[in-house]
């Protein structure tokens, strides 16, 4: 259950539009009809009080995939678990993209929820954006899954869907490594965001202290070579899995005409050669086994702690 405080929606400009779309789109993508995905998180009802709306959602017993992640060994997940949980989440998006016609736009493993089977639902639509002649030129997300494309807000770039699949590049990288892909494997995301993006950021300041992301200027792209994968410390921490590395580059080219998914869009990237031996069919019809079925002593659904994000 989700739960916002109004005084809060009331408050804070724009949070009453991300409101009312999340319900909108959840609304839509939970009506009883053709189109209706198991990959896709249900609004099961939504009520309100004095003080809070409540949006009722599924009941995901296993989390979310960065519980999941943080509670494995060095907090990585295994490759065959990354294949699984992307399998889901691409089913997600092709249910999303070509029969809703929506960008999530906040495609993160803590929008990645598992059910008691170890089957993973897409979450979280508060920045989804509703794709007019399949672009979309809405901004925000979070910061270190955001693509080239949506950073620029000055430009307004048109962002297509391989802005998501942009997203599930840098999931996938995180999956494997623990951290993310473009921050040079030296400073926080955001301070390397403020060395680059702030001209009143100098290096001493970046190393020393913690910047906030609403306090960097982010509406110019990041320069290209802050956009280069290590692709030797992939394959390294992929245990030499060169499909599974292949596909993390192809993700998060640069532009994203370039990108794999652009041509094609989903179908594409459920063609490479990481999934060979997938069986998409029995995924969607939920006969294959998940390899990350959550314990019955160790379920993580969202306890008070995680309520409290929702209302900051």
């Amino acid at each position: 259950m989700k739960r916002l405080e109004k005084k809060r929606i009331v408050s804070c400009p724009g949070m009453d539009v991300l409101v009312m779309g999340e319900l909108h789109f959840m609304e839509e993508i939970s009506d009883d009809n053709s189109a209706r995905s198991e990959f896709l998180m249900k609004l099961e009802c939504a009520f309100q009080n004095k003080a809070y709306v409540y949006l009722v959602q599924s009941l995901m017993e296993g989390g979310d995939a960065l519980h999941l992640q943080n509670s494995a060994p060095g907090r990585v997940l295994s490759i065959p678990i990354i294949r699984w949980l992307v399998c889901n989440c691409l089913l997600g998006l092709e249910s999303l993209h070509n029969s809703h016609q929506i960008l999530h736009r906040d495609i993160k493993e803590e929008n990645l929820l598992i059910d008691k089977f170890g089957y993973a639902r897409l979450a979280d639509f508060g920045m989804a954006d509703k794709l007019k002649n399949g672009i979309s030129y809405a901004h925000g997300g979070t910061l270190p899954y955001m693509s080239p494309e949506s950073r620029d807000k000055g430009d307004l770039q048109a962002q297509r869907s391989t802005h998501d699949f942009f997203a599930v590049g840098v999931m996938m990288y995180r999956m494997c490594c623990n951290h993310y892909p473009f921050d040079m494997h030296e400073h926080n995301f955001n301070t390397v965001l403020a060395l680059h993006l702030n001209e009143r950021a100098n290096e001493k300041d970046v190393k020393t202290t913690l910047v906030r992301q609403e306090e960097i200027d982010y509406e110019r792209e990041m320069l290209p070579e802050h956009y280069k994968l290590d692709m030797e410390f992939l394959l390294k921490k992929a245990k030499g899995d060169e499909a599974f590395g292949d596909l993390v580059q192809k993700l998060t080219v640069l532009k994203q005409d370039c990108r794999l998914g652009a041509k094609g869009g989903v179908t594409t990237i459920m063609k490479h050669k990481f999934f060979d031996g997938v069986d998409w069919e029995a995924i969607k019809s939920k006969k294959a086994v998940s390899p990350c079925v959550p314990k019955p002593n160790d379920m993580a659904t969202i306890c008070r702690g995680d309520l409290d994000v929702f209302e900051q």
